[in-house]
């Protein structure tokens, strides 16, 4: 999802999403609720809602439901089980682009 906001950014953790979407620079168990876990999800879930609020505002909400949302899957299988790729070619492209 941030992908879609800003893509100039990759692989933010959970800290830097909280400081930007909700302002809440790191995450602390406050007991809001009895246990850790019940806390850490609740964290997550306002941060999620408030990066929807921003793709609702930035009118990208179709880009995310229609491309990125259902590619979610085939890129988790493709880091988890890797990809093949043509070591020549990927040298080509690589000296192609120096």
């Amino acid at each position: 999802m941030q992908y879609v906001i800003n893509s100039d950014i990759i692989n933010p953790d959970i800290e830097y999403l909280s400081e930007i979407y909700t302002g809440i620079k790191e995450y602390k168990n406050d007991d809001l609720f009895s246990d850790n876990e019940k806390n850490y999800a609740a964290y997550i879930f306002n941060i999620y809602n408030e990066m929807l609020k921003k793709i609702q505002e930035e009118s990208i909400k179709n880009l995310y439901e229609k491309i990125e949302k259902p590619l979610i899957p085939i890129v988790a299988q493709m880091e988890e089980r890797g990809i093949i790729a043509d070591r020549k070619r990927v040298n080509t492209v690589k000296e192609q682009l120096e």
